[in-house]
C-alpha cells in the first residue's frame, strides 16, 4: 500500500506540525509504513509532486495550513477537474454551530468536488473530503490540530473502511507479523488456573504472533460452561475479529459490542476499565472487556514523536460490573504496534481464563503477576497518547474511474477522466 502524504506550504507551525504527527501516527498504526510529508514551497512544485504521486500511489493525502484551506480545497479541485458543489448538511452544521458568519464563509466552508465525500470536522469548519477512483484514493485535509483527530476518527477511517478491504489487510498484517522471529507473549495472570507453562505454550504455538492453541482452548473451556464476553467498540476489535479467523471461530462465546466511550479527560487505565463496565453493562454477556487503541509515549526525555524515540503500549481489561482486571502490555524493542495488539489480545484471554475458572474478575496485584519485560501494571505514570486508527470490517464497495497523470511542462494541472469519475462509461 503506497501512500503519500503531501502539504502545500514548506513554513510549518508548531499548530500544522501537531496536525502533521497525528496524522502520521494514525497511518501508521493502521498501514505499517514509516511515512513522513512532502512539504512543498509553492504550487508549482506541489502540482510537480502530485503528478508523480498519481502516477504511483495507491492513497493521495493532501493538506495545508488551516487558514488556506477553503482555497485549498478549490485548488485541488481545479487540478484534477473536479466539478463541484455546496454541501447542504455542511452549511446546516456550520451555521448551527457558527451563528455569527457570513453567507459568503459558510459557503466556502461547504464547497467540495460533486463526487466527493465529505469528512466532516465537529463544527463544520475546515471539513475535507475523499474522492475515490478505481486504483486511488485522494483525500484532502487541514492541518488543524484542533480539528484533525475528529477528522480522523469519524471520517478519514470510516472512509477508509468503506473504500478498503481491510480483513484482507489484517489478515495480511497477521501473516506478516508470524513471519517476525522473538515475538513474545507477555503473562498477564499468574493464578495456577490461569498459567500454561512455557514448554507447552512453545509446543503448541503455531504463530509467533499469539499463541492461537491457547486461545482456542479458552474458548473451548468458555463453551463448556456457557459463558459469554462482550467487547466493547475500540479501535483495536478488528485485529481481535482477524484473531478469530486464525483459531478458526469464537463459537459464540465473543461478542462484539456496540458500546464506545469517549475517553475524554479520563486517565487510560480508567478508561479502559470504564469500556469494559460499560460492555458488560451494555450487553446481556457473562463478562464485559476491552482492548484499547496503542497509546505511545518517548523513551527519551525530548518531545520528538518519531519511530525510533516512541515506547507504545496498551491496555486489556476485563470486567464483572463490580470488579475489573486490567493489565498494562508494553511493546518489546523493534515490535511493531499490530504486534503489540496481538500479543494484548493473548494477555486478554488469560484475563478471561482466570475469569472462567474463578468466576471473580479481580484487579491485578503487581507482586502476584508473573510479568515479562512487556508487561506494566496499571498505576504506571500516564504517557501522551497517540491512537490506533479506528477499524472495521465492510467490503469493498466498487468504484469507477481511475486519477490519470498528465504532468504539462510549467507545473500545469493534473487531469482527472471526468468520463470515469463520473460514471459516464
Amino acid at each position: 500500500m503506497n501512500i503519500n502524504f503531501m502539504c502545500l506550504g514548506n513554513e510549518i507551525t508548531p499548530e500544522m506540525d501537531q496536525a502533521q504527527k497525528a496524522i502520521l501516527s494514525e497511518f501508521r498504526e493502521v498501514f505499517g509504513g514509516r511515512y513522513t510529508f512532502q512539504n512543498s514551497g509553492s504550487e508549482r512544485e506541489f502540482i510537480s509532486q502530485l503528478s508523480d504521486s498519481v502516477d504511483r500511489d495507491d492513497i493521495l493525502v493532501l493538506t495545508t495550513a488551516p487558514e488556506l484551506f477553503v482555497a485549498f480545497k478549490s485548488f485541488v479541485s481545479s487540478a484534477f477537474s473536479l466539478k463541484t458543489r455546496t454541501s447542504r448538511n455542511l452549511q446546516k452544521l456550520i451555521r448551527e454551530s457558527h451563528p455569527e458568519l457570513d453567507a459568503a464563509t459558510v459557503n466556502g466552508h461547504a464547497i467540495l468536488p460533486v463526487e466527493a465525500d465529505v469528512i466532516m470536522s465537529q463544527d463544520g469548519l475546515r471539513s475535507g473530503y475523499g474522492v475515490r477512483a478505481e486504483e486511488q484514493i485522494l483525500l484532502v485535509l487541514p492541518l488543524d490540530a484542533e480539528r484533525i483527530q475528529y477528522l480522523l476518527d469519524d471520517g478519514v477511517f470510516p472512509y477508509l473502511r468503506d473504500n478498503l478491504d481491510f480483513s484482507q489487510f489484517i489478515s495480511a498484517q497477521l501473516a506478516a507479523s508470524a513471519n517476525v522471529e522473538n515475538v513474545p507473549v507477555s503473562a498477564a495472570v499468574s493464578s495456577e488456573a490461569a498459567a500454561v507453562s512455557a514448554e507447552t505454550m512453545t509446543n503448541r504455538r503455531t504463530s509467533n504472533v499469539f499463541n492461537d492453541a491457547y486461545i482456542r482452548s479458552v474458548i473451548s473451556k468458555m463453551k463448556r460452561r456457557n459463558l459469554t464476553v462482550s467487547v466493547a467498540d475500540t479501535k483495536t476489535v478488528d485485529f481481535l475479529r482477524a484473531a478469530g479467523e486464525t483459531v478458526g471461530t469464537f463459537d459464540g462465546t465473543i461478542f462484539f459490542s456496540d458500546f464506545s466511550l469517549e475517553k475524554g479527560d479520563m486517565e487510560s487505565d480508567e478508561y479502559a476499565v470504564q469500556l469494559a463496565k460499560g460492555a458488560y453493562d451494555h450487553d446481556d454477556k457473562s463478562l464485559g472487556a476491552t482492548l484499547t487503541k496503542v497509546y505511545a509515549r518517548t523513551t527519551d526525555d525530548t518531545l520528538d514523536m518519531e519511530d525510533e524515540n516512541l515506547e507504545y503500549y496498551i491496555y486489556a481489561c476485563v470486567s464483572d460490573g463490580k470488579t475489573a482486571n486490567e493489565a498494562r502490555i508494553t511493546a518489546d524493542d523493534g515490535e511493531t504496534p499490530p504486534q503489540l495488539i496481538y500479543k494484548g489480545i493473548e494477555v486478554l484471554f488469560r484475563m478471561i481464563s482466570q475469569w472462567a475458572d474463578t468466576g471473580v474478575a479481580e484487579p491485578q496485584k503487581a507482586e502476584e503477576v508473573l510479568v515479562d519485560d512487556g508487561f506494566v501494571p496499571e498505576d504506571e505514570d500516564e504517557a501522551p497518547e497517540v491512537t490506533v486508527s479506528r477499524m472495521k470490517n465492510r467490503k469493498v464497495r466498487t468504484a469507477i474511474g481511475a486519477l490519470i497523470a498528465a504532468a504539462f511542462a510549467g507545473g500545469a494541472a493534473i487531469s482527472l477522466f471526468a468520463s470515469n469519475v463520473y460514471g459516464l462509461l
